[in-house]
């Protein structure tokens, strides 16, 4: 369960692979506001692909990313027990394999899946209760919001989601989601060459070696 990123040993930054990796969530609810809505959100404009989020009610909803999702219609809110959807990437800390481009059809068809809850309380949470999906980690990569600005593994629900995305080749879909998050394009800037890199692997353990 390395968390590296390709080749680069960023995981010294991080602390130990294993030791981060049993502390990785990628969701978080202390953000910014997503500005005004514009008159496709207001209508109701849907995302192209599947999304899904368990809420835990830890956070804080008028400043919680996946949150604002929901509200735009984005993103579809299941409550801790409910089954998501499909063959669906769960991306959790209790997988044992990394996010790779190989999850593209996957991602077509049943979409993502991310846990809502505080860092905060990230020791208590009982992700092996959730049901359903493709377990799946997330590589070694640093938060551009601003609560985690710079920090290792401390992503958003949309940060972690774009990060899916733009790893399993959907970039067009990547910059959608950012865009409604005015901090949202720095995530990728943050993080350009390593999302490139783990996008050209070949497989899981490529993402992470």
């Amino acid at each position: 369960m390395g968390g590296r990123g390709r080749g680069r040993g960023r995981a010294k930054t991080a602390g130990t692979g294993s030791r981060f990796h049993s502390r990785r969530v990628y969701e978080e609810g202390d953000e910014l506001l997503i500005p005004g809505q514009n008159a496709d959100n207001a209508a109701g404009r849907r995302f192209p692909l599947p999304l899904a989020m368990w809420d835990f009610g830890q956070c804080d909803a008028k400043r919680c990313t996946g949150k604002k999702l929901s509200r735009a219609g984005w993103i579809r809110e299941l409550k801790p027990q409910q089954r998501c959807r499909g063959n669906a990437i769960v991306l959790t800390p209790s997988a044992t394999q990394s996010v790779c481009p190989m999850d593209r059809d996957i991602i077509q068809s049943d979409g993502i899946c991310v846990v809502d809850c505080s860092w905060n309380k990230v020791d208590d949470m009982p992700f092996h209760t959730l049901k359903g999906g493709q377990p799946r980690l997330l590589p070694f990569l640093v938060a551009a919001n601003p609560v985690n600005y710079g920090r290792p593994f401390k992503l958003t629900c949309v940060e972690a989601i774009a990060a899916c995305l733009f790893i399993a080749g959907f970039q067009e879909e990547t910059h959608l989601i950012l865009s409604k998050f005015k901090w949202g394009q720095g995530f990728i800037d943050l993080n350009k060459e390593l999302l490139t890199a783990y996008a050209s692997c070949t497989d899981s353990a490529s993402v992470v070696r």
